[in-house]
């Protein structure tokens, strides 16, 4: 009975080790599939950053995430795809969704306590929406806090965006020099190419640059910014930001009132942006835009409305880009040709999608125009009360503007009462300038002295260096002629070589005899004693040539470095071919090679380098 109980107390020991086994096998493959699906999840986050994708393809890459972290509850990976839902609705123009769900990431990325590169892209988009919707002081608030978080990431391309997207909301409020010195900063940075796709990032600049110039009015440097930006797209081959590029030169073309140059520009954004493909919806609403002003300003009222029109039928359900000012336009036209019902219509049209908007110069604006229209149909009670609007919407307006110019007051009084104490200390610094003077007069007196000790010791030097001169004239004699001789001898040797060559050739004596002589002059050849003698008048002439030679290239041969000198002594490639008894073409391709050897690229010319020596 005991054995039986040993016997089953040993079998249950031996079933319990092998259930650990699997599960400790299970953990591991479990863990490892975890790490597995979790890298997955980063490689398809990561390819979602990609620019040019679609927005439906960002949305599909949201789903794959979304999918894997559903199948081991991964928090991080939920947040992940969120955001990158929120970018894809935001390039869809479904704004109030795309900022509902941002503003849930950044929350959620709180909750995680952590500084992390999601909360930045979050921060960027949702400035690009408030910015969208002119709500300046919440788009600039979102771009600076995303701007620190790259910044405390060291993620500088993404640093460099959002700084440049705050540049953006300054020209808009027109803060041209404050946007400008941001633009021209950015494009120091994309200019030193320390950041990753630097190309796109300057290209973006320029664009910046020249449109913050033309609101200036400095017609000539903004187009020549932004053809410049325009060259750079074309060789990143990005056609939206070219389309972009062609809407903006057009536009500066336009204020010059050259219209033929600027409808050209506009059209060839449209060649370039097909209108049914949602991603160019930005650069073909523009382009439409503008030229429809060309046409208006051309006096083809008609044309102008029905492009606009035509636009706008273009446009899905969810795009609101640029609609508002369409709609204006249309009202504008509509009024100009007293078709006031249609005029009415659309300025209403206008005004109810900028106050959904919190647009409110956009809602001044509107007002404004439906009070001009109900004042021209004799309507003066609806005139009344849309006047009454446009200068509630203006007040408003110039308030805040005053509290900024507040602001602004407060900041430079701070500065000036700063600046009094700076007075102060300028001040203070006079008196002390005056218990100084006699320490200068001291100073002088001893620079007089040793001036008087300088001239002494130049006129002393200048003598050393008169001789010196003679010894290198002389050297560069001894040199000029030691390299003849060795031409020279050279020559002799190859006349000799050639002769015995032919000797042997016409058997005119033994051959053995002749490859004996041959050998003995290859073996001696190298003239190693002239060598040294031509060596030591060289290091009469330039002395320090090979110290600063190897000092800077420590690589190189002793035949590397006797070319080098050789190359030095201004010779041509048969003078060195004959001194180094070897073919003109070897003398080239050694050349090649030392070019390479030394990192010299395809334009940079060897002589002129050794000259640096």
């Amino acid at each position: 009975m005991n054995h039986f109980i040993a016997l089953c107390n040993s079998e249950l020991w031996t079933l319990k080790r092998e259930l650990l086994v699997v599960i400790l096998f299970a953990s591991i493959f479990s863990t490892s599939a975890q790490a597995y699906k979790i890298e997955q999840i980063d490689i398809l986050f990561h390819n979602a950053q990609e620019t040019r994708r679609a927005p439906d393809s960002i949305w599909a890459i949201a789903e794959k995430i979304e999918i894997l972290s559903r199948e081991f509850n991964y928090e991080w990976g939920f947040l992940q795809s969120n955001l990158i839902k929120g970018i894809s609705l935001y390039q869809k123009n479904e704004l109030d969704s795309s900022a509902k769900i941002l503003l849930e990431v950044v929350h959620n990325v709180k909750e995680f306590g952590e500084r992390s590169f999601e909360e930045g892209r979050a921060r960027n988009y949702l400035g690009l929406i408030y910015q969208r919707l002119n709500n300046f002081d919440k788009s600039e608030e979102n771009f600076r806090k995303a701007a620190d978080m790259f910044e405390s990431l060291n993620k500088k391309e993404h640093y460099v965006m959002s700084l440049n997207n705050i540049g953006v909301i300054h020209a808009m409020r027109g803060k041209y020099s404050v946007a400008l010195e941001i633009f021209l900063d950015v494009r120091e940075v994309a200019l030193k190419g320390e950041i990753p796709r630097a190309e796109g990032r300057l290209s973006r600049a320029l664009t910046n640059i020249s449109q913050v110039y033309s609101a200036m009015g400095q017609f000539n440097l903004a187009i020549d910014f932004a053809k410049e930006g325009l060259e750079l797209k074309r060789v990143i081959g990005d056609t939206i930001a070219m389309g972009n590029s062609y809407n903006i030169i057009g536009e500066i073309f336009f204020r010059r009132e050259l219209y033929d140059s600027a409808l050209a520009y506009h059209n060839q954004a449209l060649r370039l942006n097909p209108s049914n493909y949602l991603r160019y919806t930005p650069v073909v609403y523009g382009a439409h835009q503008s030229i429809a002003q060309i046409y208006a300003k051309q006096g083809d009222l008609e044309q102008a409305i029905a492009l606009l029109l035509s636009s706008m039928k273009l446009r899905r359900g969810n795009e609101n880009y640029q609609v508002n000012d369409a709609y204006n336009l249309i009202a504008q036209y509509k009024q100009e040709l007293g078709q006031f019902d249609s005029a009415l219509y659309y300025s209403n049209s206008a005004f109810l999608d900028a106050v959904q908007n919190h647009d409110k110069p956009g809602a001044r604006d509107a007002s404004k125009r439906l009070s001009e229209i109900f004042l021209a149909m004799n309507r003066f009670d609806s005139a009344y009360r849309y006047q009454s609007l446009f200068h509630q919407y203006h007040d408003s307006i110039y308030s805040e503007s005053a509290k900024e110019k507040y602001n602004n007051l407060r900041i430079e009084l701070e500065t000036s009462e700063k600046q009094k104490e700076i007075e102060v200390l300028q001040k203070q610094s006079e008196i002390n300038e005056k218990d100084r003077a006699l320490l200068i007069i001291s100073i002088i007196a001893v620079i007089i002295f040793s001036l008087a000790i300088t001239i002494y010791l130049t006129l002393r030097n200048r003598n050393r260096q008169l001789k010196l001169e003679n010894e290198i004239e002389k050297g560069q004699s001894e040199l000029q002629q030691q390299t003849l001789h060795m031409m020279n001898m050279s020559n002799n040797i190859q006349e000799i070589e050639a002769g015995l060559k032919s000797m042997k050739k016409k058997e005119m004596v033994l051959g053995k005899d002749v490859q004996s002589l041959l050998n003995n002059i290859f073996v001696n050849r190298s003239f190693e004693r002239e060598w040294e003698q031509l060596e030591t008048h060289f290091s009469k002439v330039h002395p320090n040539f090979n110290s600063q030679l190897l000092k800077r290239h420590d690589n190189l041969t002793q035949k590397e470095r006797r070319l080098l000198a050789l190359v030095k002594l201004d010779l041509n490639t048969r003078e060195i071919a004959g001194i180094l008894s070897i073919e003109q073409r070897s003398v080239v391709m050694s050349r090649y090679r030392l070019k390479q050897k030394l990192g010299l690229g395809e334009s940079e010319d060897l002589d002129l380098y050794v000259q640096t020596f």
